[in-house]
């Protein structure tokens, strides 16, 4: 026995998805009655239907069921060369090459963003040149701040917009291997 109880909206969702996946084909026996429980879905859904409409729990119902594709681990490394020629074009030597790839770190990355150093959870603010002239990444947790050069930043399984061009850099800083 199925017991439904949820709101409106949820029951609409809820039909809005089983329409999705096809499954309410597998409800209609060959008379084309539905059980109960879907009926009482149906019912919910057509009195919440004259207030805001299908469309809206079926374009809820279609987004939750979407999969959001996980990020490549790697890029191709053609890919990469192509990342680090259109970063430093126009750069003489190592040094602008280096500012053309933080320039272009600094404006695809999505900042602020979390990861783990060492198994502790940093947010990673904002990504700079450190007295060394190497690519960091600025962290915080608790109050305090360490950076990190991003050629030793871990990645979270979650990446980022923009993580590529710090693929970019790690790439240009092994000296394109």
């Amino acid at each position: 026995m199925l017991v439904w109880w949820a709101a409106e909206a949820e029951c609409a969702s809820a039909i809005a998805r089983l329409e999705l996946e096809g499954a309410l084909a597998d409800e209609m026996p060959t008379g084309g009655h539905l059980s109960p429980a879907v009926q009482a879905r149906y019912l919910a859904l057509s009195r919440w239907q004259r207030g805001r409409g299908l469309e809206v729990a079926r374009k809820i119902a279609h987004r939750s069921a979407r999969r959001q594709p996980a990020a490549p681990r790697r890029l191709a490394k053609r890919r990469l060369d192509q990342l680090v020629e259109a970063a430093t074009v126009d750069a003489y030597g190592e040094s602008e090459q280096r500012v053309g790839l933080l320039t272009m770190i600094q404006e695809h990355l999505a900042c602020p963003f979390q990861t783990e150093v060492l198994g502790t959870p940093v947010r990673v603010g904002r990504v700079d040149l450190n007295d060394a002239d190497e690519i960091v990444a600025v962290c915080r947790r608790m109050g305090r701040r360490q950076m990190i050069p991003v050629v030793n930043l871990p990645l979270p399984s979650r990446r980022p917009a923009g993580w590529e061009w710090i693929e970019a850099y790690r790439h240009w800083a092994r000296g394109g291997r």
